[in-house]
């Protein structure tokens, strides 16, 4: 009974992110109706088996997290390339912890009611994220060659970031947020780069696809 309470659960959480990677109408529907059966399956765990049980089911619904978000990701990428018309490609992958736990700063949704107490007490920590993204950019020698290469400064790629977001790339995709990933990785930022400023519409929903389902950049 139990393992077939744990292997529920680890097929549930598993669903829950791979739906976390996909589009669709009805992804809010299918996210509640997935984490009312996975936390239904919990509580049941307690009243069959006791808290032991209980405790074991949280542990494993925590692990399946850890070992098959990336696993999620992928499998989302592939299945977006397989409806993507010759447009798809090798997925990349999720992005460094690093970099990952920036994009979750940068990719919150905006409070209106803590943003004016943020401004006023100079604790913004959208901006603090934006200045340890382009330290997390300076820090790698990809990337400073590149930027050497196409004389951009700091705040070159400060103003390049928030262009990429105005365009449509502050979004996730991928388990990426676009914007940041595409100034950190070395294949992106050149591409953007080499583009200038030219079609940055075009431009970002190239880097969404690259980040959604590995299609290849290409001017």
């Amino acid at each position: 009974m139990s393992y077939a309470i744990f292997s529920a659960l680890a097929v549930i959480a598993f669903l829950l992110m791979l739906n976390g990677f996909l589009r669709g109408a009805w992804k809010s529907q299918i996210d509640a109706v997935l984490s009312i059966l996975l936390l239904g399956l919990i509580v049941a765990s307690f009243f069959v088996g006791g808290w032991k049980l209980g405790l074991l089911s949280i542990g494993v619904v925590f692990v399946s997290g850890l070992v098959g978000r990336p696993l999620a990701a992928r499998t989302a990428s592939k299945l977006f390339s397989c409806s993507s018309n010759g447009r798809s490609g090798a997925y990349g992958g999720l992005p460094p912890k690093q970099l990952e736990r920036i994009s979750q700063e940068l990719g919150r949704p905006t409070d209106p009611g803590k943003l004016i107490d943020e401004m006023l007490t100079g604790k913004h920590k959208r901006e603090s994220a934006v200045e340890a993204l382009m330290d997390y950019c300076e820090a790698q020698d990809a990337i400073q060659t590149i930027m050497n290469d196409f004389q951009v400064s700091r705040d070159d790629l400060r103003e390049l970031y928030a262009q990429l977001e105005l365009a449509g790339a502050g979004q996730w995709a991928g388990g990426h947020w676009v914007a940041a990933s595409a100034i950190a990785y070395p294949e992106a930022i050149r591409y953007v780069l080499a583009r200038g400023d030219d079609a940055k519409l075009e431009v970002a929903f190239k880097l969404i696809m690259h980040f959604e389902r590995g299609a290849p950049l290409e001017p």
